[in-house]
């Protein structure tokens, strides 16, 4: 049988060539599959050309500060015509000039480009091949990295994915350098055209108190991707900048925008002087019938931004971060009739730093979103939420179907008041900071009864979690919990899930050191077989600042 399989192995299913393809992109992205890919390289030589252009998309993935980046480098000089090769060395480089020229042209496959990983990666063919340290020598590396991006742009067969970013640390055993990166000149290459023709997404993240020469360097990037790349359907801008003026680099990224055929996602962070932003704003505007999510990371003022909001018709997703100064929007909310309407669905508000100076503040822009939405909010994912939001959610969300916030004891009873009459809510997600057992007994009876999943947390005592489910008294599919689950615990799960007919999935963080804590018994795992289908990990993922990000 293990004969049969092997030879299996080497011959290409009766499968047509595209369908292979398919198959094989869907799993290419998974670290565990690449590790199978790699399995098939030497199988057979139909199998190598299949899969070496899929491990090539974007070969710094896994590896970028590993000694294997390095060799990535090395395969990719390899590639080099003898002329090219001779150019390397005139710049001092030690190069084979009597390497036999590789099967593959390996620089054409690359679809995915970020210039941290390439700087890197670089950086570790220097010091691994040339014994030169990248901080005392950069001079070298800025020629080794244009040099790089040359040979990867001018045999590309077309980019999918570009980051171009200006925040890079250097790291060894000893010491963790941080080193002015070094953006690629991509504007001087020969083969841009091709290579930006196909671009779909384009982010870029300058971190680093960019100088005036990158910040030069990058306005002279962001016009050569206007200028060729017309589709990109994603484009994320996080910069904090401190040049002297930066009205050129402001321009560039609007008409970036503004050229796209079809923008559905875009990122903006405020680090600027939201006065500068101006232009950005209105080359949104030019994309309000194809754009599907905004996200704003350090949102301060509003007022800017809602003309937006409201421009874009078909804006499903809003997503805000906040994490200094809130603009206050008291005003708005008593003048919301003569406010127009957004056009969102789905909205995400969180709060990270400083958050009792503006707490208010966040709670009024929470409120004049959903007041603003018209009652078409299906989903909302806060990680704050009081008293007021809990009412206005319940009288401006008839369709909500999605909640997902931070709660304090002191709004259990708001909530609890309220919950009932959200008829059409189906996931409730509760990340609880502080609550009492008399808590826990509003909430079980104060479920809806159309929920069918629920997540919770709560840090300081995963026991109420027992209190909840012993007093439920609706039914749920699903029950994801982001705690520590004991034994106790387990028993009063099962018992739940028997009590209601059982569960569809349950879902335990770390659910591996669960069973090696063996905390369900014989008999108790006999009974979880018999009335919960799946046991998993949660559906959503636990932030560093404790919020729950969800998959809906």
């Amino acid at each position: 049988m293990a004969a049969s399989t092997d030879t299996d192995r080497s011959i290409i299913p009766s499968l047509p060539l595209d369908c292979i393809v398919e198959i094989l992109g869907h799993i290419q992205d998974d670290s565990m599959a690449t590790t199978l890919l790699y399995s098939y390289l030497q199988t057979s030589r139909q199998w190598a050309k299949l899969v070496v252009p899929m491990l090539w998309r974007c070969p710094f993935r896994h590896n970028v500060s590993s000694r294997k980046s390095s060799y990535i480098i090395r395969t990719m000089v390899s590639c080099l015509a003898d002329e090219e090769k001779r150019q390397w060395v005139d710049h001092g480089f030690i190069i084979p000039t009597n390497q036999q020229k590789p099967l593959f042209n390996y620089p054409s496959y690359i679809r995915t480009l970020d210039t941290n990983s390439l700087q890197a990666s670089v950086s570790q063919w220097l010091k691994i091949f040339h014994n030169i340290v990248v901080p005392h020598e950069t001079d070298k590396l800025g020629v080794a990295i244009n040099l790089i991006g040359q040979l990867i742009i001018g045999n590309s067969r077309g980019l999918e994915s570009l980051r171009w970013d200006h925040d890079f640390k250097y790291k060894n055993k000893v010491e963790e350098f941080r080193i002015t990166p070094i953006l690629p000149n991509i504007s001087s290459y020969a083969g841009i055209e091709t290579a930006l023709s196909s671009l779909t997404r384009f982010e870029t993240q300058c971190w680093d108190g960019l100088d005036e020469i990158s910040g030069d360097i990058l306005t002279s990037d962001i016009n050569s991707i206007s200028r060729y790349s017309r589709n990109i359907q994603h484009i994320e801008i996080d910069v904090y900048l401190r040049l002297s003026d930066y009205k050129p680099l402001c321009q560039a990224f609007s008409k970036l925008i503004e050229v796209q055929a079809s923008l559905r996602t875009i990122g903006l962070s405020e680090w600027w002087d939201h006065s500068q932003m101006t232009s950005v704003y209105t080359s949104i505007q030019s994309q309000a019938h194809s754009l599907k999510s905004f996200h704003t990371n350090n949102l301060r003022y509003v007022r800017k931004l809602l003309p937006v909001f409201s421009a874009c018709v078909n804006l499903v997703n809003l997503s805000i971060t906040n994490f200094y100064e809130i603009e206050d929007v008291t005003s708005l909310i008593e003048n919301i009739a003569s406010l127009p309407p957004i056009h969102v669905k789905h909205l995400t508000a969180n709060y990270k730093v400083h958050f009792e100076c503006y707490q208010q503040h966040f709670s009024s822009l929470v409120q004049l979103l959903i007041r603003l939405s018209n009652q078409k909010l299906r989903s909302l994912s806060l990680g704050y939420i009081d008293s007021k939001i809990i009412e206005t959610i319940n009288q401006s969300c008839p369709k909500i179907s999605f909640l997902s916030s931070h709660l304090y004891t002191e709004d259990f009873p708001h909530l609890c008041k309220n919950l009932q009459g959200m008829t059409s809510l189906e996931q409730l997600i509760l990340v609880i900071k502080s609550c009492t057992f008399d808590d826990m007994l509003q909430l079980a009876s104060a479920l809806p009864v159309n929920l069918r999943h629920l997540g919770i947390r709560i840090s300081t005592a995963p026991i109420m979690i027992g209190t909840l489910l012993k007093n439920m008294v609706i039914s749920i599919e699903t029950l994801d919990i982001y705690d520590k689950v004991d034994v106790g615990l387990a028993k009063i799960i099962v018992e739940f899930a028997e009590k209601s007919g059982g569960l569809r999935k349950l879902g335990i963080k770390n659910r591996d050191t669960m069973y090696d804590e063996n905390i369900f018994t014989e008999e108790i795992g006999e009974r979880a077989d018999k009335v919960i289908g799946l046991i998993g990990e949660p559906s959503g993922t636990i932030l560093r600042d404790g919020t729950i990000l969800h998959r809906r």
